[in-house]
């Protein structure tokens, strides 16, 4: 079902009678893109905004991997790259009647930019703008390529890859302003990408290390279905890229259903970037509408899960967006090094009250089943010990506790009978 954008920003679904699991808590964040979508805002879901950079401060983006030779280009910033017809031998002549067709970024597999997308699937030597020579552990480029920057068009030629560094070489279509750039891993050794300019012919460090951010949000070129019909095109959309490190699963619940009864066990966490995408908003003609029961799990970078949802767009004037996200538990991704030691907690197995020493003040205590679905909340605690009494309604059997203090949290297993 869909509403529309910022009518109700807090629309929640019902949690149902007595005996229904109390609502986990919600917290909600803003994310500004700025006037016309100008800024890449990167993310991540424990801390929130990390840093910003212009849309239009970069024309390519090359893997900064050791192995890895994926470029990838900038559509959103009016960027659109050519293949061609000529090898390298016809550098001097090459012109835009040798253009063949149009490349674009894969968006599901961050290794395949446009300049990867001609490679040969069956040759793993080959990463479409070069070749992998094995003995010399170069990468040497064997394609032409024609970008497109506005009304402005270089012609490009990846020359190698060698020594951790991209060798290029660039020029107007007319000769003029030929320029031989590196673009050296090491300028940005800790982030998935470095970044270049083509009008100023320099290699830019901009997004942050990938260890401390889960979350891109950008506009990029997708391909949509027109509202009429037909086959899919290029158009420029604003949505959300995930990290290689991220996994997200994508959930679709009816309008009575509860959110906070979903677990992972029926759900496959994805790896393809672009898994939370644009389509969680559809334009309606006069105004952003969103999809209210759409939901995405998300395991974060450091192993933790959360629940995340679209509640709010306000379109070009302001590219702002809120959107509402959850901490999960997770039984299954617990360390016995998270946990409280038997003496911490008493007695077990606990029948009608339990007995809790933690390591600092509690504020909140929660009580997880096996499956993650939170069964019983204990709030506006005081002080490190607490005695819990446990509700009539819980069934006997293995459970996790979550104790929340002000600003630690930790975990604890007890067998209730």
């Amino acid at each position: 079902m869909l509403r529309y954008a910022l009518r109700r920003p807090w629309a929640l679904l019902g949690l149902g009678g007595a005996w229904a699991q109390p609502a986990l808590p919600r917290d909600t964040d803003t994310v500004a893109l700025g006037p016309g979508y100008g800024l890449q805002v990167y993310y991540t879901l424990r801390r929130g905004i990390i840093s910003t950079v212009p849309l239009t401060r970069w024309h390519l983006a090359f893997e900064v991997a050791p192995r890895g030779a994926a470029i990838r280009t900038n559509h959103a910033a009016n960027v659109t790259v050519y293949k061609t017809r000529r090898d390298t031998t016809s550098w001097a002549s090459l012109g835009l009647e040798d253009t063949t067709e149009r490349l674009y970024d894969d968006l599901c597999r961050w290794t395949q930019g446009a300049l990867n997308r001609t490679a040969n699937p069956n040759n793993p030597a080959d990463f479409g703008w070069g070749l992998y020579n094995p003995s010399t552990r170069i990468v040497t480029g064997d394609s032409l390529y024609i970008l497109q920057v506005g009304q402005t068009y270089y012609k490009v030629w990846i020359k190698e890859l060698r020594d951790n560094a991209y060798y290029l070489r660039t020029a107007a279509l007319d000769g003029s302003g030929e320029l031989n750039t590196t673009v050296p891993k090491s300028l940005a050794a800790s982030a998935k990408f470095v970044y270049y300019d083509i009008s100023a012919g320099q290699a830019l460090a901009l997004e942050p290390p990938a260890a401390e951010w889960d979350l891109l949000f950008t506009q990029y070129v997708a391909f949509v279905t027109p509202p009429s019909g037909g086959p899919a095109v290029p158009y420029s959309v604003v949505g959300v890229f995930q990290n290689p490190a991220v996994r997200v699963a994508r959930v679709r619940l009816t309008q009575q259903a509860n959110p906070d009864t979903l677990t992972l066990t029926a759900y496959t966490l994805d790896s393809c970037l672009s898994t939370i995408g644009h389509d969680w908003k559809e334009w309606d003609g006069t105004q952003w509408r969103l999809a209210d029961t759409l939901y995405f799990l998300v395991r974060d970078g450091a192993g933790a899960l959360w629940r995340l949802r679209f509640i709010g767009f306000e379109g070009h004037s302001t590219g702002r967006l809120l959107m509402e996200k959850v901490r999960l538990a997770d039984p299954t991704s617990l360390r016995t090094d998270q946990t409280l030691t038997p003496g911490h907690i008493y007695p077990q197995p606990a029948q009608t009250e339990l007995n809790l020493h933690a390591p600092f003040p509690l504020r909140t205590v929660e009580l997880y089943g096996l499956s993650g679905q939170l069964a019983y909340r204990w709030e506006a605690l005081a002080g490190a010990e607490v005695r819990l009494t446990r509700p009539p309604f819980l069934p006997s059997g293995l459970y996790f506790l979550r104790l929340i203090g002000e600003t630690q949290e930790q975990w604890a297993k007890v067998i209730l009978e």
